[in-house]
C-alpha cells in the first residue's frame, strides 16, 4: 500500500497586495489519492523570496488514504515588483517532495525626485511622484501628503492617476510654505496712530465715569468694547518654521495604499 499525493492548485497568485501587508489567506489541499497512509515530514517554503510567504496548515504527520488536509498561505510583500517562491511537502510518496507555485507581486510602489528641496518660507517647490505597477496593475491611484505640517500645502496634478498595468506614470506634487502676514488694525489705521487713539478714549472713558451720567459712561465702554473686538483674531499670522520636514506621500487605490516621503527644508 503506497500513498500518491496531489496539491490541488499548484500555483497560487497573490495579487494587488501592498508592500508590508498581509494578504487574506489562500488555500491549497493535499489530498492523498494513494492506497497506504501518507507521513508528513516536513511543510516549508524555499525559493526566490520565501520570507515574503508564511502557511499554516491542518495536515499533522499523518493523511490517511482517500483523506486530505488543508495548507493555508499568506503573502506579505516585502519590496515592489515580482516575488515568488515554492511551497513544499516532504513525505514519504514516491514523488516526495511535491511543490505548488507561490507568485505574488504589490499593486504598486511609489518614488519622489528629487529627495529634497530647500525653500523661504511662502515660497513653493515642486517634486514629482512616479507610481510603478506590478503585476499588471491598471487600478486608479488617488494622492495626497500624509498629516503635513502647520503652515505646508500639498497639490497634485493630476490629483490621480490611472495605470495601464505596465508602465509607470507621474504626478507633480506642488508644496507650498506660508510667509508671515502683518498684523491687520480695525478700519486700516496704522499700529502706532491706533494705539494713541486708543489711549485718548481710555482717558476719556475714565473721564465720563466720574463727570457724566450712567448712560453715557455705558454707551463709550460699549464703544470701547466694540473698537476691542475689532483688534481681536487681527493678530500677524506666523510664517512657515524654519525646520527640515519629513512629509509623507501617500497613494491610495481602494483599500490598497502605498507610500514614500519627501523631505523640504524650510530656512
Amino acid at each position: 500500500m503506497t500513498p500518491q499525493v496531489a496539491l490541488e492548485p499548484s500555483v497560487l497568485n497573490f495579487q494587488n497586495v501592498s508592500v508590508g501587508v498581509t494578504s487574506p489567506p489562500m488555500s491549497i489541499t493535499l489530498v492523498n489519492n494513494g492506497t497506504g497512509p501518507l507521513t508528513i515530514d516536513s511543510i516549508t517554503i524555499t525559493g526566490g523570496n520565501p520570507k515574503d510567504f508564511a502557511q499554516t496548515n491542518t495536515c499533522g504527520t499523518t493523511v490517511a488514504a482517500g483523506a486530505s488536509c488543508a495548507i493555508m498561505v499568506t503573502f506579505t510583500p516585502g519590496a515592489a515588483g515580482p516575488r515568488s517562491a515554492l511551497l513544499q511537502v516532504a513525505d514519504n510518496a514516491t514523488d516526495s517532495p511535491q511543490i505548488a507555485e507561490l507568485d505574488g507581486g504589490a499593486a504598486f510602489a511609489l518614488g519622489a525626485a528629487p529627495a529634497i528641496e530647500q525653500v523661504a518660507p511662502g515660497q513653493s517647490t515642486s517634486y514629482i511622484i512616479t507610481a510603478t505597477p506590478s503585476n499588471m496593475f491598471n487600478q486608479e491611484i488617488t494622492f495626497s501628503c500624509v498629516k503635513p505640517p502647520a503652515g505646508i500645502t500639498c497639490t497634485f496634478l493630476p490629483p490621480t492617476l490611472t495605470l495601464d498595468g505596465v508602465d509607470p506614470a507621474t504626478t507633480t506634487l506642488t508644496v507650498a510654505t506660508t510667509a508671515s502676514v502683518p498684523m491687520r488694525l480695525p478700519f486700516g489705521i496704522p499700529p502706532a496712530p491706533f494705539v494713541a487713539m486708543s489711549l485718548v478714549l481710555l482717558g476719556g472713558l475714565v473721564f465720563l465715569l466720574r463727570r457724566r451720567p450712567v448712560w453715557l459712561a455705558a454707551t463709550a465702554m460699549i464703544v470701547m468694547i466694540a473698537v476691542g473686538s475689532g483688534c481681536s483674531g487681527s493678530g500677524a499670522t506666523p510664517a512657515t518654521s524654519a525646520n527640515t520636514y519629513m512629509i509623507g506621500v501617500q497613494g491610495a487605490a481602494g483599500t490598497l495604499t502605498e507610500t514614500t516621503t519627501i523631505v523640504l527644508s524650510v530656512t
